[in-house]
């Protein structure tokens, strides 16, 4: 043979192969991680800029309530005392608080969290190996 004529390709043992393809797989397994984590990530600061909005109207509106329900309790003193006033006004502002935060509970149970595409991956990648 002359140096010029090629060379036949290299053959890879099985052990090569099996370890391949054992770092393949360590591999897609990571860069789906990656995925997830970046999508969760990505969730998260689009909700903190909402969550701290919320915050902070939520206790302008405790301090308007609070004015509100004072000036409330003062008006309903002068007609069926200082007590039953505070207790009525108490009672009302009770169940109302029970009832919005039963609702609130309700919505973010509904939220769904999850990475989506990086889970649809897995699935596929799992259902791949397994050769269906």
């Amino acid at each position: 043979m002359t140096a010029d004529a090629p060379q036949p390709p290299k053959r890879s043992s099985i052990g090569d192969l099996l370890r391949q393809l054992v770092d393949d797989i360590i591999n897609l397994v990571r860069s789906e991680l990656k995925l997830a984590r970046a999508e969760v990530t990505s969730t998260m600061r689009q909700s903190a800029g909402s969550l701290a909005a919320i915050a902070v109207g939520g206790m302008l509106a405790m301090v308007a309530s609070t004015c509100l329900l004072i000036a409330l309790i003062v008006w309903l003193a002068s007609k069926i005392g200082l007590v039953a006033a505070t207790l009525s006004v108490a009672g009302v502002s009770g169940a109302g608080a029970a009832i919005l935060i039963a609702g609130g509970v309700a919505k973010l149970q509904q939220l769904d969290l999850a990475p989506k595409q990086a889970t649809a991956n897995l699935k596929r990648n799992a259902e791949m190996l397994k050769g269906d």
